[in-house]
């Protein structure tokens, strides 16, 4: 097994990261200087993932990063309104909804969706590879985010849904269809970084786990939020390339470790 660490975004992991023997990087790490196909584990950021793997393609070896085939795809938000309990799941989310027109959008026919009724929306991405994370925005702050668009991803396509007020948000990490670690991240669009979990999100988060047929791979984090005194799945996001906040760093190196060195 091969464990690369990219070290200048995931900066408080290291320790625990140089216990285990990663190779540590600063920058992208050459797939060139891997030598045997033993799987491999990248803690870094999604550029660092990508450029990696297309250097893997270029050698014209197999895609051996862990979790395998890991497909951008997979953390896709038009795949969440096929689940339960989705935050953003009103008519104007997806093409899975009645309402169309508000789907799968070029970044130039969402300033056409801003009305009177409803100057504010919410804004991002269809893809899972988080090249436009969004946010919630007026027309003139979206207006103002084009020229960011136009430049960097001209050609992302993306949903649109109304703002929600939402409290205290967790991240929940799931390895190998396991929940291993969790932590608080947000209270009311405040971080706020803590290990302590209530039950009654970590019951919901199994419960959803394993009533939803999401085709990620078994290893994933999942974001949960308070919203009209419920629980919602705010949004599902890669495992590797995600912050893990307070959660057991130690915990979730030693279950990676675990499940991949025995595979």
């Amino acid at each position: 097994m091969n464990v690369i660490f990219q070290q200048e975004y995931f900066e408080e992991e290291l320790p625990v990261w140089e216990e285990h023997g990663a190779i540590i990087t600063n920058g992208f790490y050459d797939a060139e200087k891997i030598t045997d196909f033993s799987p491999i584990i990248i803690r870094g950021t999604i550029a660092c993932y990508k450029v990696f793997k297309n250097s893997l393609t270029h050698r014209g070896w197999p895609d051996i990063t862990w979790p395998f085939n890991n497909n951008w795809l997979k953390y896709s938000y038009d795949r969440l309104p096929l689940c339960s309990d989705v935050l953003n799941d009103d008519h104007t989310t997806t093409h899975f909804f009645y309402n169309t027109e508000y789907s799968n959008l070029p970044i130039h026919d969402v300033e056409g969706c801003f009305t009177e009724d409803m100057p504010r929306m919410w804004i991002r991405s269809v893809s899972g590879s988080k090249n436009f994370s969004g946010g919630v925005f007026t027309k003139d702050e979206y207006t103002a985010e084009l020229q960011y668009l136009e430049q960097k991803c001209p050609d992302i396509n993306l949903v649109v849904s109304t703002p929600k007020i939402i409290g205290c948000e967790w991240r929940i990490i799931i390895i190998d269809d396991k929940i291993i670690s969790a932590s608080q991240y947000m209270d009311a669009g405040t971080p706020v970084y803590s290990s302590d979990v209530p039950k009654e999100v970590l019951k919901f988060a199994e419960s959803w786990r394993l009533h939803n047929a999401f085709a990620a791979s078994g290893s994933y984090v999942l974001d949960i939020c308070e919203h009209n005194e419920s629980l919602k799945v705010v949004e599902i996001n890669n495992l590797l390339t995600s912050g893990w906040y307070s959660c057991d760093v130690e915990k979730v190196v030693d279950t990676l470790y675990d499940v991949v060195g025995s595979i």
